[in-house]
């Protein structure tokens, strides 16, 4: 009852939920990290036609309460979208206007696919041409806005670069 599918041709921002407590949000964005708060703000900031799809974090569900759910549905412009209605975000991504995340890696994958986003935190792939730090809410409507498709293969490509040249490699197992 709390989960929809997407509208097809609809006009959407799409915007994952993270994993809650994550370091990315409370380390790097901890003004932030109210979700729920994002959501309205983003929900005002939208041009009158569109929507915010607003898909929960996969290793989050059973952790929030049906009040966090049932809040969300309350914004007439805001869709709680199926989780696995896609295999993969690329889909989510592709059909949106852009992409909002506190600080999550879909901004980069956003950029990669031509794609603006907005983020709330300083995160590394923050440098990539479309990808805009917000450090208030005065500036999201008009960021919001502004996107769309964006020819940004060179910045993605110098990042991709810079990572592989100062970076090194770690065993993670």
């Amino acid at each position: 009852i709390y989960f929809e599918n997407p509208v097809k041709d609809e006009p959407y921002v799409y915007m994952p939920l993270h994993l809650i407590p994550e370091s990315t949000t409370f380390v790097k964005s901890p003004f932030y990290i109210n979700e729920l708060f994002l959501i309205e703000q983003i929900s005002k900031s939208l041009p009158i036609s569109w929507k915010l799809y607003v898909k929960e974090h996969q290793a989050m569900v059973g952790e929030r309460s049906f009040k966090f759910y049932n809040r969300i549905k309350k914004f007439p412009n805001v869709r709680l979208v199926q989780l696995n209605f896609y295999d993969d975000p690329k889909p989510w991504i592709e059909n949106s206007k852009g992409v909002i995340t506190i600080s999550g890696s879909t901004a980069y994958e956003a950029a990669i696919l031509g794609k603006k986003s907005i983020i709330f935190s300083d995160v590394p792939f923050r440098l990539i041409e479309g990808i805009t730090k917000l450090d208030s809410f005065e500036k999201l409507n008009s960021k919001i806005s502004e996107f769309g498709k964006i020819d940004n293969i060179k910045s993605c490509a110098a990042y991709i670069a810079a990572v592989k040249s100062v970076g090194i490699e770690i065993d993670l197992k």
